[in-house]
């Protein structure tokens, strides 16, 4: 992501006719009135287990290729020694006691000296990914869903240092504890960690009491750090109105909000945050996903329809919902039209004063079906089509096809 947003990209405000009977919806793009700068940290993975939205799990968060099922099954591993220590690692693709699971590898040890095994790290891959890693930590509360346990006020001390030396594993220098330990790991260079979340879905005033104390030690100990908090574990409503309000009142760098709502949801709050004091706390969405019906298979509730929904809530607008943005550094301006209805749609984009070439082209997910889904057996209705678009003047004439996400690429010329 970092590599991909290291240039400039502007969000263009756009404006949208009314459809009428094979009247092309008349999108404009206002080139000269550019919007906000678009932040690299604006989109991320969220690895946990829910809506199969990336290869992770709530506790195994941290490791990437986890079950070693990559084509190159040692991928995200890296091979350890201290004391000069040996042995070998022997990838297996079969195991008799665990069929659900049935990739693996065997570690052999030389009993000679010293050390050997494999380590996987949660900042290689945020690295690998180009992400800004943002580890979640307890807070002293239990998971409110399933008890209500909560560490005393006087003991969180512990919960604390944990914090600290998190922050001390990623940023310290080798000649601190926990920055010695990342250097014998084979990184003596820091990871550089910014944001650091306190609790993950926790709510009313014992969450409010425990991450006031968490703020004070760790602001006064480490300013550079952005804490995020949190609002619950829902996008409306008495909790996540309290959080909310008690928050302002302590200042955190983000506030995270959690939605896991039907897809008609989505469609509906496209406009969410169209309100939002922009000069207020920013918003981290670090959970949210289209929830449909659930059948047998595992990935049943990650449909078309889903996807299709959580992209018109990604665009924000009305209709036909649809965003545009600017690569100024490679010459290229994005416009992304999402048809959520079942009809096709005729487009006509205005392009306005760019210098445009005459090269575009159009890239489209679609199906017919908004039940179906890919799956992780091989099943892939979705795949992405491209196909050339003309541009008349400053005009491009399209259609959006019925539950399609569209993106139609155009070149200009860099000044």
């Amino acid at each position: 992501m970092k590599n991909f947003l290291s240039f400039l990209l502007l969000l263009f405000m756009m404006t949208s006719g009314t459809v009428l009977a094979q009247q092309p919806l008349e999108i404009s793009i206002q080139a000269d009135k550019p919007g906000a700068e678009i932040q690299p940290t604006m989109w991320g993975v969220f690895f946990e287990d829910i809506n199969f939205a990336a290869d992770g799990g709530i506790y195994a968060e941290l490791v990437k290729n986890r079950s070693f099922e990559f084509e190159l099954p040692l991928s995200g591993w890296s091979q350890t020694a201290k004391q000069n220590g040996t042995g070998r690692i022997v990838p297996g693709f079969y195991s008799p006691s665990n069929s659900g699971n049935p990739h693996f590898v065997s570690v052999y040890i030389d009993p000679a000296a010293g050390s050997f095994g494999l380590t996987n790290e949660y900042f290689l891959l945020a690295g690998d990914m180009g992400a800004e890693p943002l580890p979640i930590l307890n807070c002293g509360m239990s998971c409110q869903f399933n008890a209500a346990e909560v560490v005393p006020l006087e003991e969180l001390d512990t919960y604390i240092q944990d914090a600290l030396d998190l922050i001390e594993f990623a940023n310290g220098d080798p000649s601190t504890r926990w920055g010695g330990l990342r250097s014998e790991m084979g990184h003596p260079a820091k990871f550089n960690m910014k944001y650091l979340g306190i609790g993950n879905e926790q709510w009313d005033e014992q969450y409010i009491e425990r991450y006031w104390v968490f703020k004070k030690v760790l602001k006064e100990k480490h300013p550079e750090i952005k804490i995020v908090s949190g609002s619950g574990p829902s996008s409306a409503g008495r909790m996540f109105e309290y959080g909310w309000s008690e928050l302002r009142k302590l200042s955190p760098d983000l506030i995270d909000e959690h939605y896991y709502m039907p897809p008609e949801w989505f469609l509906e709050n496209a406009a969410r945050y169209d309100n939002y004091d922009r000069k207020g706390i920013k918003v981290f969405a670090g959970e949210y996903a289209a929830h449909g019906k659930e059948g047998t298979e595992a990935e049943s509730r990650n449909t078309w329809w889903s996807a299709l929904c959580e992209a018109a809530f990604m665009t924000g607008q009305n209709g036909i919902y649809a965003s545009s943005s600017v690569d100024r550094k490679n010459g290229k301006l994005y416009i992304k039209p999402v048809n959520s209805s079942e009809k096709q749609v005729p487009v006509r984009l205005a392009l306005g004063k760019l210098p445009y070439t005459k090269s575009a082209v159009r890239q489209t997910l679609k199906s017919e079906n908004r039940e179906d889904f890919n799956s992780v057996s091989g099943q892939e209705l979705i795949i992405p089509s491209e196909i050339p678009v003309s541009i008349t003047g400053r005009r491009i004439d399209t259609v959006s096809e019925p539950l399609s996400v569209n993106v139609i690429i155009i070149d200009f010329k860099v000044r």
